[in-house]
């Protein structure tokens, strides 16, 4: 009896793919319990569904790995929302991101026939000089978890492996091309959400996940505003991917002849810096203004270059001396280099005075997975948790 039962559901799912009634059944089945499931536990159903839906995913990563590296860096982009509307932080977004990219490292040994190549070796260098760090870690005394270690191991290893994708897969001028076009729509689209959140204010989920943990508020809620995070974990890391994209699409706007591709290229600029202001975020502010600086040191002798500076000082001497005192996100940009005059700053600076005997006394630092939210999980004890 179980083997004419099993031998019917091979027929029907495997041989006929669903196409019976049988397959029907068992489709209309599932639809029925995932709904019911969505509907009593939203966590459990979107686990389930989460769960095919990154199989299928996975496979895709090893099949294609040029798609699995879209497919990262566009979960990279929106997993931090989608886990905050549905799980509250409680989802291992990065182990799904490790996930993502073992598989489609793995792709790229078993689908890409022509020869893979390494990194260059001053590149190389850097990462073997990190890993000799790492593992001088794993012998401090005063880190006192393996988990913390071995959770900053990991990321090192997988961001070595991105580099390793990358360089493999764009090997020429349309494949990188088309993903630094596909990284400018998602920087642009990220960013714009970062400004609808400014204009018309953070949806739902968005402000209950923000006033959920006191700390998390008092970090967020500065100044009688909130510092805007988009689809990013946090606004610091938001206004800091904001204002590196600003900087990077703005040099190729200016090295680029097709008027309509510096337009384009300017607007989702624009957008990128209005969303890095209004992400609060003063490192961002300052990382902004040097590297264009920069830049435009570096290439002082171009035409474009020249008027781009001239416009850049401009809009800068005009934020910064404008007579509106009454905008948040204007002052807080006026703070970043006029720091002796911020609370903030001299906060940091007690609290500079007050880590350096730390820092003196251990010379290779406290461990790995130590200091912030992973240290207050790992060894709540520990002096940098």
């Amino acid at each position: 009896m179980l083997r004419s039962i099993s031998e019917s559901l091979n027929n029907a799912l495997v041989k006929k793919k669903l196409n019976s009634f049988a397959g029907y059944l068992l489709v209309m089945s599932l639809a029925v319990i995932l709904g019911w499931l969505m509907t009593v536990r939203l966590e459990i159903g979107a686990g389930i569904v989460g769960l095919a839906v990154g199989i299928f995913v996975v496979a895709l990563c090893m099949l294609n790995p040029e798609l699995g590296f879209y497919i990262t860096v566009f979960y990279s982009f929106i997993a931090f929302d989608w886990i905050r509307l549905i799980y509250n932080d409680t989802f291992p977004v990065g182990t799904i991101s490790d996930f993502f990219v073992a598989a489609t490292f793995l792709g790229l040994f078993v689908g890409l026939r022509k020869k893979k190549k390494l990194p260059p070796a001053r590149v190389l260098n850097v990462f073997l000089f990190l890993y000799g760090y790492y593992l001088l870690q794993f012998f401090n005394a005063d880190a006192l978890s393996f988990a913390g270690w071995f959770q900053n191991l990991r990321k090192i290893a997988a961001e070595f492996m991105l580099l390793y994708i990358a360089y493999n897969l764009f090997s020429t001028y349309d494949k990188i091309k088309r993903f630094l076009t596909y990284l400018f729509i998602l920087l642009t689209l990220v960013g714009l959400y970062g400004c609808i959140q400014q204009w018309y204010g953070l949806m739902d989920y968005s402000l209950w996940w923000v006033t959920l943990n006191e700390t998390r508020f008092n970090l967020i809620f500065v100044d009688g505003n909130f510092r805007k995070f988009s689809t990013i974990n946090d606004p610091t890391s938001f206004g800091l991917i904001m204002s590196g994209g600003a900087i990077f699409f703005s040099i190729i706007a200016m090295n680029s002849k097709s008027k309509w591709v510096i337009r384009i290229l300017f607007t989702g600029v624009i957008i990128m810096i209005l969303g890095m202001a209004y992400s609060g975020t003063r490192t961002a502010n300052a990382m902004l203004v040097a590297g264009l600086c920069f830049y435009v040191l570096l290439t002082i002798n171009k035409r474009s270059t020249q008027l781009f500076a001239a416009v850049g000082v401009m809009a800068f001497v005009v934020i910064m001396y404008i007579p509106i005192y009454g905008n948040s996100t204007i002052n807080r940009f006026r703070s970043t280099f006029q720091a002796s005059d911020d609370p903030s700053f001299n906060v940091r600076v007690v609290n500079r005075a007050y880590i350096q005997p730390y820092i003196h006394s251990h010379p290779i630092g406290g461990g790995l997975g130590t200091s912030g939210p992973i240290g207050m999980k790992n060894v709540p004890h520990h002096p940098l948790a």
